[in-house]
């Protein structure tokens, strides 16, 4: 993994953002997706567009998909164009069904994100400039996908995680072909320190809390570390 002060270094280059960037993020509420959205606003701030600069908070449940496509619609009735579709939203959680009948986990990491990605492409094609599509998982995780469980519902972690990670990267590459002008990246910023966890329950949740925050202890990066990145993959 490139050194952090490297990344910084070449983030302080960057003299060209969109004035007129449309940003969309998707779990930018905690993480990586909260501390990247700030960061492309401190960007815009200090390229003198603090004016035109505002969020617009939309709150739904993405893990199902009737919300993704409301949550779409809006978009699409207030914008023309999108240069940025940031996807970081996820879950610890293992088990459970929504009421739409996905395994949760996956609802949210592959279908949600995919039809996010499938209903703002038209956007993201009409922009001028940046057109760019950003999914933060496990890149260079990829494994085995397995057919027989594609919802990855009774898979362990480890499993699961390359699984996803391998549907991920071919998904990408598959929307990719129908919009050859947008930027297609996977990302692994590594082990954040994060609220990932906030509301999993159950002991195999509390025996995973621990993993996570031991690894976050002995070399995780903070949220904020991890968004500092982000700049190079958006610009």
């Amino acid at each position: 993994m490139v050194a952090l002060n490297i990344v910084e270094e070449s983030n302080a280059r960057i003299k060209h953002v969109p004035s007129e960037l449309v940003a969309v993020f998707v779990g930018a509420t905690n993480g990586v997706g909260e501390t990247t959205a700030s960061s492309v606003y401190h960007r815009k701030v200090q390229g003198g567009r603090q004016p035109n600069t505002a969020f617009v908070f939309i709150q739904r449940d993405t893990g199902l998909m009737r919300n993704v496509d409301a949550v779409c619609n809006e978009i699409r009735k207030k914008e023309k164009v999108v240069n940025l579709l940031f996807l970081s939203v996820g879950t610890l959680e293992v088990d459970g069904k929504t009421e739409e009948g996905l395994h949760y986990a996956s609802a949210l990491t592959i279908y949600a994100r995919n039809r996010f990605i499938t209903n703002l492409l038209p956007l993201l094609q009409q922009a001028q400039s940046l057109r760019r599509v950003v999914s933060v998982y496990g890149a260079t995780f990829e494994g085995q996908i397995r057919m027989d469980d594609f919802k990855a519902a009774s898979l362990n972690p480890m499993a699961k995680q390359s699984h996803t990670a391998s549907v991920t990267t071919l998904a990408l590459e598959a929307h990719h072909r129908f919009a050859l002008e947008v930027s297609f990246v996977l990302n692994f910023p590594g082990s954040v320190k994060s609220g990932i966890d906030r509301g999993s329950i159950g002991p195999l949740m509390r025996t995973l809390k621990t993993i996570f925050k031991s690894i976050g202890a002995a070399g995780g990066h903070s949220a904020g570390g991890s968004g500092r990145p982000t700049p190079l993959l958006v610009y």
